[in-house]
This record gives C-alpha cells, structure tokens and sequence, in this order.
C-alpha cells in the first residue's frame, strides 16, 4: 500500500492520472458522503462507500471480508459493499446485466403504477405478489376482519375464511376474540354475529358488471323526475309517467285542444279532419240548403227525449231491475211469470180487458152519461162489480150473475140490504173481476 501511497505523491502525470482514475483510497485526504474508493487490500469483489465524510487515518485500516460491514479510517467511515449489488432497481426501462434475485421496481409510463419483479436464475424478470394485510394500506376501501377491533356500520371487511366474498358491517360494534365459524359456509346475504357486531355476508360473483349488467329478479333504481332526457335508467314509474301525457292509438280520449295537421283541400281518407280543414270544404257551400239535408227534428234529444210512432228497444230478461227500458214483451213477461201462466187474450183499448192463463178476467169500463139508464158491456159474467162515478164513492155489486149488459143503477147484490142508489150525471167508471 505504502507504494500506492508513493505512486500518488509522484509528479509524473501519468502515473498521478491513473492513481487517481481506479479511485485508490489515500491517507490523510478528505473525503465526502458517497465518495467511492477502493484499496488493493480489499477483496475485489467489494468497494468502498463513505458513509461519513472527514480525513483519513495515516495508516490504512484492516479491511472486512464482509457485505455492508462498516469500518472507521480516521474521522472518515467506509461501508463494504459488493460492486454489483442485488439492489432494487426504480425505473420505467428494465435493468441492464442484472445479477440473479435483483429486484426491479417496473414503473409505467406516468410513474404511478409500478410492478415488483425479480430476476431469476433463468435470466427472466418474474413479478412478484406481496402478502400483506387490508388495514395496512391507507387508503384500501376494504380492510382486513381483525380481532378484538372496532368497526363502523358500512364498513367493508375481508377475510381468508371467506374466499370470493366480503362483509359489510350492518351493527357498529368490536369484533370477538375469535372468529366466528358460521362465516365460512355463509350464504349470501345471511348476517353474522362477530362480538358485538354484526355483518353481512356477499360474494363478488353476485355483483353485477359495470359493463353490460345482466340483471335478474326484480332490481329496483331510483326514479327520474318527469321530462328527465339522460341516460338515467328508465323504471317503469318513470315510463307511466313520461306515457300520462299520451293518448293511445286506439279510440284515444283527448283533453283540452289537441291540434293535428292540416290535411290540403280535398283530400280523403280517414286522416282526422281539422277545424281549419273543414272550414276550408265547406268554403262556397250554401249552410243554408245544408241545414236542410239534415234536419234534427227526426232525432231525439239524449235528455227528457219525446218519442212517438213505436219506438222499440231491447227486452230485458225478466229478471233484471234497473233504469233499462221496460217493453212491452218485459211486461208480458213479468205477468206471466206473477200469475202462473201469463196473458192469454187482451184488449187494451179504453173499454178493454187481460184474460191470464188461469181464468182471471179484468175488465174496465169508460162512459159517459146523463141521468137514466146507463149500459156497461161486459165481455162475460162476473162476480163481482165495482162502479164508480165523480162525487160518489165506488160501490162494489158482488154476489149475483149478470150477461154482457147491467142496466140501471139500483138493485140487490145479495147481502143483507139493497145497495144505495148511484145516479150518474157526467161519468162512470166501472171494473169487474
């Protein structure tokens, strides 16, 4: 070394230039942080680094045969450290004569995404997966399920036991001292209690992708405001709003003043005809002759409507009580079905009768008279009479047999004295069954 030493004090400049070129540690010199040396005494494997600046001892000191050793030289101090060293490597571009197991921090393009790799015994880069646990990374929505912990409500947890799945803390409260069992053959959804809270069992095959969701069951999402024009998921609330303010196709009912095109003069079809458009056709018409083809006198009113000829409407079974038109075949109907048999013959004309099924005759009478005889054709023989004339109550003649004709007004009905004598002055009014 004392020859080294020599060689640095010579004045031949070439000999100087190469002393210093292999970068030979001097004694008594300064040196500085980082400063690189090497010595004929150290294993050629190994170099200097100054890892605290100061001047050198005036004699060299015994080196180690040892990576990383540290090693005072007067105030300065050395580090021993390989010349190829199996450090960790921080660039975007791959190492270049990397030695086997170095380490390369491979960043991406922006320098914010990095991979771990090391390099084998193969000459090949091979990425490397670090184990570590949820709650040791800051900011990972998702933490590790420790013991003994304090949890929120909503918080997302994971756990070896559970693979493929997550929980969501739905009761704040502190995890137990073990780990529940029933967590391993939880189903989705079910709820588990851990110490004193509570979470809620999913799996990541339940969840649907961002990209072309295939949804089942009945997913629900929220409602967007009438006149919404997004990309916002339509509900079928949504839709039957949005459809509130459309008439359908078929027999739409319009509100308020819906318009539609105007179709040109003249045009036909079952296009909807506008006001404009038939103002337009019927420019040059006199309304006048036009009213006249279309009298409204032939209809009748929808309201308290005055009908007349024989106007006919359906028959109602007989059966039905409602404000349905009662015909005449109704009443027919009705009466046979409330004396066993029904009409059989009638007159319905002002001196009139109904002959039923069963032999019951009702016959009713009109006439008018003067003082004298009255005569009221009858069209059989009766039982019972009952006449009737203004001012004068209706007297019943029963218990005799009379033929087609009863004249005068006084005689015996068959009771215990005669009945009273009517006298007729403007009109009678009888009925016999």
């Amino acid at each position: 070394m004392e020859f080294f030493n020599a060689l640095a004090n010579l004045s031949d400049t070439k000999d100087n230039y190469l002393f210093q070129a292999i970068n030979i540690r001097k004694n008594k010199t300064q040196y500085h942080i980082d400063d690189i040396a090497t010595t004929p005494n150290l294993t050629s494997k190994y170099q200097l680094i100054c890892i605290q600046e100061g001047v050198t001892a005036e004699a060299e000191p015994t080196w180690p045969d040892t990576d990383g050793e540290e090693v005072l030289d007067g105030a300065c101090k050395w580090r021993v450290t390989s010349k190829v060293a199996n450090g960790i490597t921080i660039a975007e571009d791959e190492p270049i004569n990397a030695r086997d197991y170095s380490v390369w921090l491979a960043l991406n393009a922006n320098n914010d995404i990095a991979k771990l790799k090391y390099k084998t015994a193969q000459k090949t880069w091979k990425q490397l997966l670090i184990e570590s646990k949820l709650s040791a990374i800051l900011d990972s929505p998702v933490r590790s399920l420790e013991r003994n912990t304090i949890y929120k409500k909503n918080d997302i947890l994971s756990d070896a036991t559970l693979p493929g799945g997550f929980l969501v803390c739905e009761t704040a409260g502190t995890s137990g001292a073990s780990i529940p069992s029933a967590i391993t053959n939880a189903v989705e959804g079910e709820n588990i209690t851990d110490g004193t809270a509570i979470f809620s069992v999913h799996y990541f095959y339940n969840l649907a992708s961002l990209i072309s969701p295939a949804f089942s069951g009945t997913p629900t999402a929220p409602t967007a405001t009438k006149g919404t024009n997004t990309k916002q998921i339509a509900t079928m609330a949504a839709i039957i709003n949005a459809l509130a303010d459309y008439a359908k196709k078929e027999s739409p009912v319009l509100t308020g003043e819906p318009k539609a095109p105007t179709a040109e003069k003249g045009t036909g079809g079952d296009i909807i005809a506008t006001c404009a458009y038939v103002l337009a056709a019927l420019e040059g018409i006199d309304l006048s002759d036009y009213a006249k083809t279309t009298d409204l006198d032939e209809y009748a009113k929808k309201v308290s409507p005055a009908l007349s000829g024989t106007p006919t409407a359906p028959t109602a079974a007989k059966t039905v009580n409602n404000t349905q038109i009662a015909t005449t075949a109704f009443v027919h109907l009705l009466a046979g079905a409330a004396n066993n048999g029904g009409i059989v013959d009638s007159l319905l004309a002002q001196n009139g009768y109904v002959k039923f099924a069963n032999g019951l005759i009702l016959q009713w009478g009109y006439s008018t008279v003067g003082s004298g005889a009255w005569a009221l054709k009858f069209n059989g023989v009766y039982t019972a009479v009952v006449v009737g004339a203004p001012g004068f109550p209706a007297r019943e003649f029963c218990g005799f047999t009379f033929d087609y004709t009863l004249t005068g007004w006084s005689f015996t009905a068959g009771y215990n004295s005669p009945v009273s004598y009517i006298r007729p002055t403007t009109t009678a009014i009888s009925l016999g069954y």
